[in-house]
């Protein structure tokens, strides 16, 4: 027989009410109470009937806010197309976006634009800036009954419903792999990266730097430079970095965003490090068909979008939650051979 919420209820004395808040993230619970249901639930194998949630929630509107530090960095027009993409396939369903954008990594902004959302909103997807005050401000968000899907980056601390993204350390891992087939076991690294308040940059540095450690001891990593995501700001500190440094023969760019002005530096002090890129943007691909660029770890922006929307969907139609918290993509290795390579979005 199948067990249901009046046995979920039963078996944790709590009531029927409280089991239903777990299951649908609404209102209330404590975080003991939550613990305890949502064991019960495992233990038990509990699986609500979504069909029956599905065809009542054709009758409702669902709003969910969709926050993005995307204003300017390329690798995110992919994963919007994507968040519409799904949007659009599961349109029965009248789920809206609302979409806020912003150039940067700016705590008060996520901070000001979370509580504007808060109550208009039934689930909310960002990549969040990794600081103790943003997952302070999620978790209250969760709490009051709003589930929080974190989209590319995660954030330390917070009880999000789930994270889609990628193996930021493997993709470190593997352009360091990179580094040394094409630059060699004794080169000279420079990393260039966005911002260090997100987690993603943070785990490909750490990945990078992991691997030479275990792997290639040779390796003389010469130091990070902050790139802010903008090209302006990439010309100017790379061009800073490569005069600092006239050994340097190899950069790891360890986030897209201020790729075209990490090239055109390389160029304006006329030097030539190999450069292993992070993902496969118009500048990445315009710096590998000109030769700038050597290869590329990509992570399928695509389908990020695609499945975070189709998991808030699942979370606000069928109130299922994913087998795993974590929701990973692909790691590719591109080179300029299969740069144009059509692999599946999916």
């Amino acid at each position: 027989m199948a067990v249901t919420i009046k046995d979920i209820a039963a078996y944790c004395n709590v009531s029927r009410g409280t089991v239903d808040r777990v299951l649908h993230n609404s209102g209330r619970v404590s975080p003991a109470t939550r613990q305890l249901v949502e064991r019960a639930i495992r233990d038990l194998n509990y699986h609500p009937n979504p069909s029956g949630k599905s065809l009542a929630a054709r009758k409702k509107h669902f709003t969910i806010g969709v926050m993005l530090c995307s204003v300017g960095i390329e690798f995110f027009d992919e994963v919007i197309r994507g968040l519409y993409a799904a949007q659009r396939e599961y349109s029965e369903f009248n789920i809206t976006i609302q979409m806020e954008t912003v150039k940067g990594y700016s705590e008060d902004w996520q901070m000001q634009t979370i509580d504007r959302l808060d109550g208009s909103i039934n689930l909310l997807i960002l990549n969040p800036i990794n600081t103790p005050k943003i997952a302070e401000r999620l978790n209250r968000l969760i709490d009051s009954g709003t589930p929080v899907i974190t989209l590319n980056n995660d954030v330390e601390g917070c009880r999000r419903f789930c994270f889609v993204g990628t193996d930021y350390q493997r993709s470190g891992a593997t352009a360091c792999g990179m580094a040394s087939l094409i630059a060699g076991e004794d080169a000279v690294v420079g990393i260039a990266v966005g911002s260090m308040q997100i987690l993603g940059h943070n785990d490909r540095i750490r990945g990078f730097w992991n691997n030479a450690r275990l792997r290639y001891p040779n390796f003389q990593i010469e130091g990070v430079f902050l790139t802010a995501d903008d090209d302006e700001t990439a010309f100017r500190v790379t061009t800073e970095f490569l005069k600092e440094h006239p050994n340097l023969n190899c950069l790891y760019i360890a986030s897209s965003g201020g790729t075209s002005g990490i090239c055109n530096a390389v160029h304006a002090m006329n030097r030539s490090p190999v450069i292993i890129a992070s993902d496969r943007t118009p500048a990445v691909i315009e710096g590998m068909e000109d030769g700038t660029i050597q290869a590329t770890i990509c992570q399928q922006p695509f389908s990020q979008g695609y499945r975070a929307f189709y998991q808030a969907m699942i979370r606000l139609i069928h109130g299922i939650r994913p087998a795993t918290d974590t929701i990973l993509t692909s790691t590719e290795i591109r080179i300029a051979e299969n740069l144009n390579w059509n692999l599946s979005e999916y």
